[in-house]
């Protein structure tokens, strides 16, 4: 119940009265919303006295405190009472006996005890008294009443005095005091902040004052200390602020102006600069190990601040001069304690090898920024001059001053180097006195500041005369060239000389010389030479003889040479030619003797020894095999294909090479073993491969023939020779002919030996890749690199070495680039050809045309389950008894097969052209019926009693037929369709027997224009015969009949007919197993038997409960074989196949089996294994 009304003068709305038994007081905003910043956040208080309550006055005093008066009856009798909130609509504990509360009972002497006290009306006095009226009622007698009660006891006015306005302190860290106290009681706490506006300047002792109702009269000191700034920044002036914290202040004093006091801080501070200063006034130092320092120092001029240092660098201008402290610079730090004490600086002469006189460099002293107290970034840098005193002088030293050397054209050397580093290019020129005795390799030598002190040498050679002239004497001179020498401190330097002694050689004597030093040829037939030539002059001719120790590796171009006394000192040259074998000998040395014939030579020469010399043939045989193609195809029909073996070298034993293919229920060979002798090993033995046929409909199928090495039987050269494959594709004859053909696989021609090649054939958005390897000796993989319409080549795969062919799906549009490089195991590799192939999306497959439909007039024979022979159909216009509807493919036409057992009846009348399709067997059963067939189509049985076969045909391209069996009983019928990559069966009795038709089997199929064959009725009926339970006999069935005719002929009903097509995904993989050799994991398959055909498989591994894909497999593959850190971890593992409709079912959970070690792929690759035949051989 509300009994008053007051406003804040903020225009908030305060209201009071009583709750129940309990006062109440709430606060409206100005809107009038119950304000949820007043009392318990709701926007009301309420208090409770203890007994029954009765607020009846509201007032909001000039301090925004609300007081609510009534009477209560909490003391047994009911009295006055006084209740004050905070602005807040909390009690105010300030109030009353500390609880907000206060009551008045007017109970006494004079006017006697219980009284009943009720105060209706409140008011505030001047001085501040709360006063209530109201009645005191003593049995029939009631009473005017007041009360007064005191607002407080409060002595002065809220307030406070600061002492000071004004203070001065230094950087010294000098103080001075003011005090602050309180000017009246407060009513609660009074806090006051004390703050400094600088405290880099001047800091206060407290934060914050705090006056009691006990201490308010009580001053308290603030005391101002100056703090230092090590700045050069002159008296600085702050601002100390003292305001009342309202948050935990009485709120008489909330309203309060701040107070300050300002603040002089007296600088006291010095500029910052630095101070140099050298030993004895200068620097000087020299290029000589002792005696070569110097010193100076350097100091602050000003302190930095104690967080601060300053960073000095002492950096030299040429170090090669001078340097600080034995390196290029020193850093020197000086911080806030170590300032004024100066630091030495050490300064090094550095020796150098010019005569370039005393130098001077600059030694640059300077802060560094960066690292520095920030008021020495402006101070300058210094400089400290130091003069560098030389050492060096010019000049030039021979390694000797004699040389000998002979006729025979023997050499000798010297070496020529400088003494000090020159300050420009020194150039000497060399001489020979008589070069006809003596010559030297260089006429002249240069000499420059970088290279001065590395001697360079002088070769003196003998020079042959055909005087015999005894020993000869030759000067060789080094002089300065001074129009070529930059340093002219060179110029006035002496000539020096080398004597040099030439030995006479003119005796009998002839030299071999091999070109290149050696002489060296190849079993291919290369050359190299030598040539011969004699020492002196004969005096009759001179014949020697040149002879080959091997002809069968190296023959000699001339089996003798003439020396005449015009011509002997002209070397005349003998070519060496290598000769080819067939043996894998390794190189072979044959010795070339070169000797005097005495007979028919000057007598002078013929006790002169034999000359020999060694060429070496370099043998070009390796043993290995070539392949006439590295890829072939086959089909199931039977054809077959062949390819050629041949060894690369002759063996020294038989070689037999073991014929082997991956799936014997795809493709044969013959023979099985090839043997290679000594005198057949270099003719072609000719491998037949054959397909091998089977009712599978697996398309075309992929399997390797492989070529080993049967080390056991062979030459041992040959047991290290990598095993050679020939990739063979089966073509499947169990589908019909595709109308999108896929370009048979390349046959390929061996490639030459150390090459490699790669085609690459598209289909859609596939290209299968076939490549060839001329050499497949110590070969170990393949790595196949690919590069999209606009991308950058990239590593696609590696593949084992007897791979040859690889399939790759989803390629987008555009040109496409593929490469195949072969690894070897001697670190070699070779690169093929780049393939090129452009991948476009398939067209649509084109729609058929209108179907021929042409009338057979049959006669059905006795009932029986029995195809009967093949007998003649005749195309008629008039039907009789059966009426057989044929629609022939839009695109192929087959040749006719047997139609089961009708008879034919052939009217007189006009025969029609016959359309000729490609059915198959179609029994009907007993009784009248009739027949729709379309090629291809399967062979459907029907079942005893009237029936008949429906059969119909794909558009161009139709998946293998199948065979469904009508059942026994009346009514019997047949219906087959075949579309593309699938077939449709459907069979539904009529409750008398099994039947497989969807026609009433009495072959009343209401075809003769009655509303049953109506299209609106029949979808009609169709509901209505579901909706009523007729089910599929009787009327039912006959509707349905009718419907389902009619619906084969439409596209509407290809489409419903579509959606009863079953699941096209792959169904489970079988013979799952995973197994590991140590660091490989070998994993094996076979693929699903039911659903569509896969086009990849995925592996999953189970981990912590749940399953997740590890790796994915194209779908030729069904082995392979990763590295085994790729697959750790997991609980259990299970394969997928999935197609574009999805992935189907699981294969059954495995676990991983442990087997031996192995080799295989690398960390990081997966390898596709090729398939095995059933005798287990790869």
């Amino acid at each position: 119940m509300l009994e008053g009304m007051d406003l804040q003068s903020d225009g908030k709305i305060v209201v009071g009265g009583y709750s129940g038994t309990a006062w109440a007081v709430a606060r409206l905003t100005t809107a009038g919303a119950m304000d949820t910043s007043f009392g318990g956040g709701d926007g009301i208080t309420t208090t409770e006295f203890g007994g029954v309550e009765h607020g009846t006055e509201v007032i909001v005093a000039s301090d925004g405190k609300i007081l609510l008066g009534g009477y209560t009856n909490a003391s047994g009798n009911y009295d006055f009472a006084l209740v004050r909130y905070t602005s807040a609509g909390v009690l105010d504990t300030g109030f009353g006996g500390g609880d907000g509360v206060a009551t008045h009972d007017f109970n006494n002497t004079t006017l006697g005890s219980g009284r009943t006290d009720k105060a209706y009306a409140m008011g505030i006095a001047a001085n501040g008294s709360v006063v209530l009226v109201g009645s005191s009622q003593s049995g029939n007698d009631t009473d005017w009443a007041l009360a007064q009660f005191l607002s407080s006891t409060q002595e002065g006015t809220p307030g406070f005095t600061v002492s000071e306005s004004s203070r001065t302190v230094s950087e010294t860290g000098s103080t001075q005091t003011f005090t602050v106290v309180s000017t009246g009681e407060p009513s609660s706490d009074v806090v006051i902040d004390v703050a400094s506006s600088d405290t880099g300047e001047a800091t206060v002792s407290a934060s914050s004052l705090t006056f009691t109702t006990s201490n308010w009269d009580t001053p308290q000191t603030i005391t101002v200390t100056g703090i230092p700034d090590y700045s050069d920044d002159g008296d600085q002036s702050s601002t100390v602020t003292l305001s009342v914290n309202d948050g935990s202040s009485d709120d008489d004093f909330d309203s309060l102006a701040d107070q300050t006091v300002s603040v002089t801080t007296t600088d006291i501070d010095a500029a910052p600069g630095l101070t140099v200063a050298q030993t004895g006034g200068s620097t000087s130092v020299n290029e000589a190990s002792s005696g070569n320092t110097d010193t100076f120092t350097v100091v602050l001029d000003m302190q930095p601040s104690p967080s601060n240092d300053v960073v000095v660098t002492v950096t030299s201008a040429d170090t090669g001069e001078a340097q600080v402290n034995g390196t290029s610079a020193r850093t020197l730090t000086f911080t806030s304690s170590n300032w004024d004490t100066a630091q030495t600086v050490t300064v090094t002469g550095v020796d150098d090898d010019v005569d370039d006189g005393n130098q001077t460099v600059a030694l640059t002293i300077a802060v560094v920024d960066a690292s520095s107290y920030d008021p020495y970034d402006s101070v300058s840098d210094e400089t400290v001059s130091v003069t560098v005193v030389d050492d060096d002088a010019v000049g030039f030293t021979l390694s000797g001053t004699t040389a000998s050397v002979s006729e025979t054209g023997s050499t000798a050397t010297f070496t020529v180097v400088l003494d000090s580093e020159p300050t420009g290019n020194v150039v000497f020129g060399v001489s020979s006195a008589d070069t006809c005795e003596a010559t030297v390799s260089t006429a002249a030598l240069t000499f420059t500041s970088s290279n001065w002190d590395t001697a360079q040498t002088v070769t003196v050679t003998g020079v042959d005369d055909t005087a015999t002239d005894g020993n000869q004497t030759t000067d060789v001179t080094v002089t300065v060239n001074d129009s070529s020498t930059a340093d002219s401190a060179y110029d006035a330097l002496a000539d020096q000389t080398v004597a040099v002694t030439t030995a006479d050689d003119d005796s009998p004597g002839f030299t071999v010389a091999a070109s290149g030093g050696s002489t060296t040829v190849t079993e291919a037939g290369s050359t190299d030479t030598f040539t011969v030539v004699l020492n002196a002059q004969p005096t009759s001719d001179v014949v020697f003889n040149v002879s080959s120790g091997d002809t069968g590796e190296a023959t000699v171009s001339a089996s003798s040479l003439t020396f005449t006394t015009s011509n002997w000192d002209t070397a005349q040259t003998v070519t060496v030619t290598g000769v080819d074998d067939t043996a894998n000998d390794g190189d072979q040395t044959t010795t070339i003797t070169v000797s005097v014939n005495d007979a028919s030579s000057d007598n002078a020469f013929d006790s002169l020894a034999d000359q020999t010399l060694s060429a070496t043939t370099t043998d070009d045989d390796s043993p290995g095999i070539t392949l006439s193609k590295t890829s072939t195809s086959v089909s199931e029909t039977g054809t077959s294909d062949t390819f050629t073996v041949v060894l690369n070298v002759a063996p020294s034993s038989n070689v037999v090479i073991n014929v082997t293919r991956s799936d014997s229920g795809e493709a044969s060979v013959s023979p099985s073993t090839l043997t290679f002798t000594t005198s057949n090993w270099d003719t072609a033995q000719t491998v037949t491969v054959t397909g091998v046929d089977d009712p599978d409909d697996d398309g075309s199928q992929a399997s390797t023939v492989t070529l080993s090495v049967d080390d056991a039987s062979s030459d041992d050269d040959y047991d290290v020779v990598s095993d050679s494959s020939v990739s063979v594709l089966t073509d499947d004859d169990d589908v019909p002919a595709p109308t999108t053909t896929t370009a048979p696989v390349p046959t390929t021609t061996a490639p030459p030996l150390g090459t490699v090649s790669i085609s690459a054939i598209p289909s859609c958005s596939t290209v299968t890749l076939h490549w060839g390897v001329g050499t497949t000796s110590g070969l170990q993989s393949f790595s196949l690199a690919s590069r999209a319409p606009g991308a950058p080549w990239v590593d696609h795969s590696a593949h084992l070495p007897a791979a040859r062919s690889f399939v790759i799906t989803g390629l987008a549009n555009g040109l496409h680039s593929f490469e195949i490089r072969a690894e070897y195991a001697n670190g070699t590799s070779a690169d093929s050809n780049v393939g090129n192939v452009t991948i476009a999306d398939c067209p649509p497959p084109p729609l058929p045309p209108p179907p021929t439909t042409t009338t057979t007039t049959t006669t059905a024979p006795p009932p029986t389950t029995t195809a009967a022979p093949p007998t003649t159909t005749t195309t008629t216009s008039p039907p009789t008894t059966t009426t057989t509807t044929t629609t022939a493919p839009p695109t192929t036409t087959a040749a006719p097969t047997t139609t089961a057992a009708p008879t034919t009846t052939a009217p007189p009348a006009t025969t029609a052209p016959p359309t000729t399709a490609a059915p198959t067997t179609t029994a009907g059963g007993s009784g009248s019926g009739s027949g729709t067939t379309t090629a291809p189509p399967t062979t459907t049985a029907g079942g005893s009693g009237s029936g008949s076969g429906t059969t119909t045909a794909p558009p161009a391209t139709t998946a293998p037929p199948t065979t469904t069996a009508g059942g026994s009983g009346g009514g019997g019928s047949a219906t087959t369709t075949t579309e593309t990559e699938e077939q449709v069966t459907a069979g539904i009795g009529d409750g008398s027997g099994g039947s497989s038709s969807l026609e009433d089997g009495d072959g009343d199929d209401d075809s003769d224009g009655s509303f049953l064959t109506d299209p609106g009725t029949l979808a009609v009926a169709a509901g209505v015969a579901a909706a009523t339970g007729l089910g599929l006999s009787g009327l039912g069935s006959k509707i349905l009949g009718g419907l389902l005719r009619f619906l084969a002929g439409t596209g509407v009903g290809v489409f419903l007919l579509g959606l009863f097509r079953r699941d096209k995904r792959p169904g489970p993989p079988i013979d799952f197993t995973i197994s590991t050799d140590g660091p490989i994991t070998h994993l094996a398959w076979a693929a699903p038997t039911t659903g569509g055909p896969p086009e990849k498989y995925v592996l999953e591994a189970r981990q912590d409960g749940k399953w997740r894909e590890v790796l994915d497999f194209d779908a030729d593959n069904t082995r392979a074989a990763v590295p085994a850190s790729e697959v750790e971890g997991a609980e259990t593992w299970r394969l997928r196949a999935s197609n574009d409709h999805g992935v189907g079912k699981p294969s059954d959970e495995v676990e991983v089996l442990e087997v031996d070690s192995g080799s295989g792929p690398e960390e990081g690759t997966t390898a596709e294994e090729p398939e095995s035949d059933d005798d287990g051989t790869t």
